[in-house]
């Protein structure tokens, strides 16, 4: 390899990858991606071909995506900056589905690593890039979760609410008791009759904008519960209502969390229960790991703690904030954090000294990725035991 010279090196990578991408079929292409994409790169720079160019660009967004399932964000952010490097100077003329996708998922990953100005660069070109209004969904939705990170919570709802308006799904920002037990007694009509099994034997949701709209009311699930309480019901049984109506998605596992929670708060302790572990089966059966953390916070945190000694949480939760922060859901995983802390607290099995010094470090994780929300909540606990 040193005898063919610095210079001729990355002609060398590049004539690899090409031949390995050309012979490999799709399957084996699948299983090597990172070595043809790893040959390719280092001959980047010579790949002339405009065309070529966006293909190996379309290569690097599955790569990520592979690299992202397996929870190796910096990975998958390499792959992404690979790939805009290839992109052309009129790359939203030439590939705009593939500038939307890229743009998209690379805001996506950058802030599940922490966030940044480059979220915003990222998700402003695609709303200012987009042909249609319906393109613009993923970046909104995304908008709306870092708003709701930073603290700027109304800013997140209105936008959310706006984006659901778009797709022909209303949720009222008005919240009175009347629309609330209409749409509670709507919901429990749809559910009559219907047992475990049959639920789950629902069909998919195949309709793309009930499937955006699903994901706009997952970004809204936190930020009303802890921002606009008043209208954290009203998104529950929204996605209660899309999903009873158009199928199941993986995201219903949050629906079903969030309704138990709902029916426990209103003393419907055994229908509460029987929709956590619900939640919990939906996570496990649809491999919905990058909702587990935040369906684990709703179950073990707010439903099972009617029925069991809350200690039988106390190990799912230190599970759920791990996990949260492996898949990217920091709000959640301080969410997690905070109720272990909490139940450790009432258990008294640890020193205080301890849970401060826990305490503490979801403190500093909260202020290191700016999530306002979730020191307000946990800063009162440091004082008090302090």
């Amino acid at each position: 390899y040193d005898l063919i010279g610095e210079t001729l090196q990355p002609a060398f990578h590049l004539e690899i990858g090409l031949r390995l991408w050309k012979h490999l079929d799709e399957e084996e292409l699948d299983g090597n991606l990172f070595l043809v994409l790893n040959q390719l790169q280092q001959g980047g720079p010579l790949i002339r071909d405009q065309k070529v160019r966006y293909d190996i660009a379309g290569m690097c967004i599955h790569a990520a995506e592979k690299a992202a399932a397996r929870l190796s964000f910096p990975t998958a952010s390499s792959y992404l900056q690979f790939a805009f490097e290839l992109l052309g100077p009129n790359h939203w003329e030439e590939a705009y589905d593939l500038s939307l996708v890229l743009y998209n998922y690379s805001a996506e990953v950058e802030f599940a690593q922490g966030d940044s100005p480059r979220v915003d660069r990222l998700l402003d070109d695609v709303l200012s890039s987009a042909k249609e209004s319906q393109d613009k969904i993923r970046a909104y939705t995304t908008r709306v979760y870092v708003l709701g990170a930073r603290g700027n919570t109304d800013e997140a709802i209105s936008i959310g609410i706006c984006c659901l308006k778009m797709l022909g799904v209303n949720v009222t920002p008005r919240c009175h008791k009347f629309h609330l037990a209409w749409s509670s007694a709507r919901v429990a009509r749809k559910l009559k009759g219907k047992s475990d099994p049959m639920i789950k034997r629902l069909p998919r949701m195949q309709d793309v904008h009930k499937l955006a709209s699903m994901q706009i009311l997952n970004m809204l699930f936190l930020n009303t519960y802890l921002g606009r309480k008043e209208l954290f019901p009203f998104v529950v049984l929204k996605m209660m209502k899309l999903t009873l109506t158009h199928g199941l998605s993986a995201i219903s596992s949050v629906a079903f969390a969030g309704y138990g929670a709902l029916l426990c708060h209103s003393g419907k302790i055994e229908e509460g229960l029987r929709f956590g572990k619900l939640a919990l089966e939906m996570v496990e059966e649809w491999n919905a790991q990058s909702f587990q953390s935040r369906v684990g916070a709703f179950v073990w945190g707010s439903i099972f703690v009617h029925a069991r000694p809350f200690t039988e949480s106390l190990e799912k939760l230190k599970e759920g904030y791990h996990l949260g922060l492996q898949t990217g859901d920091l709000e959640f995983a301080l969410q997690n954090g905070a109720l272990h802390t909490v139940f450790l607290i009432d258990s008294g099995t640890r020193p205080m000294s301890f849970m401060i010094r826990q305490l503490n470090e979801f403190n500093d994780l909260a202020a290191l990725h700016g999530h306002p929300k979730q020191l307000d909540a946990l800063t009162p606990m440091l004082r008090a035991m302090e």
